[in-house]
């Protein structure tokens, strides 16, 4: 291996060591393009837990591929991937003022991750399929069960941080589509 393979191989090899938090949402994101208030009625909601049905590593997220298609730099999330959509999905929650901050809500939300993975061939691309739960709190028969996917590609994207950049890019707009979606909407607001 020449000496500047090895040192374009260190680099990424230190750029993925480090670029996992990017995929935690911000606490206040003042660019939010959703109204910021729940509509009239809204029931509160709590978050639940949400499941890894990948079976990947928890903190696996993808792999930037060689030219040639061989598996190169594993793109890996300092937290696991549940904790991570779990997060994405509460600051959703709180944007639209629809999250419990005080004891159970009326509703608990969960989720089932069928998909969160970003890997680059000829192209980067990343995707998220994530199942999410309305139950009642305290029942077990959810009122709203949909799956919400998301798919974001890009001929650019190479490095460890814009893979990252760009999973956290269809993460964002597979809870966009719930907050935005009527059915959940008018299940939340008991309309």
């Amino acid at each position: 291996m020449n000496a500047s393979r090895f040192l374009l191989l260190l680099c990424c090899i230190t750029l993925a060591s480090c670029a996992g938090t990017s995929l935690l949402p911000p606490e206040s994101d003042s660019s939010d393009p959703m109204p910021s208030s729940a509509p009239k009625g809204s029931r509160l909601v709590t978050l639940g837990n949400f499941k890894d049905s990948r079976k990947l590593p928890a903190n696996y997220l993808g792999t930037i591929h060689g030219p040639k298609g061989q598996p190169g730099v594993k793109l890996e999330t300092s937290l696991p991937v549940t904790e991570i959509v779990a997060r994405s999905f509460g600051h959703g929650l709180r944007s639209q003022g629809w999250a419990s901050e005080d004891g159970p809500g009326y509703w608990t939300l969960t989720g089932e991750i069928r998909e969160f993975t970003c890997d680059r061939f000829e192209k980067s691309g990343a995707t998220v399929d994530v199942v999410v739960r309305l139950t009642k709190t305290g029942g077990t028969q959810p009122s709203f069960n949909k799956s919400y996917l998301a798919e974001k590609i890009s001929p650019a994207a190479a490095d460890p941080a814009a893979m990252q950049a760009l999973a956290d890019e269809a993460l964002q707009q597979a809870v966009s589509t719930m907050m935005k979606d009527n059915e959940f909407i008018q299940v939340v607001s008991g309309k």
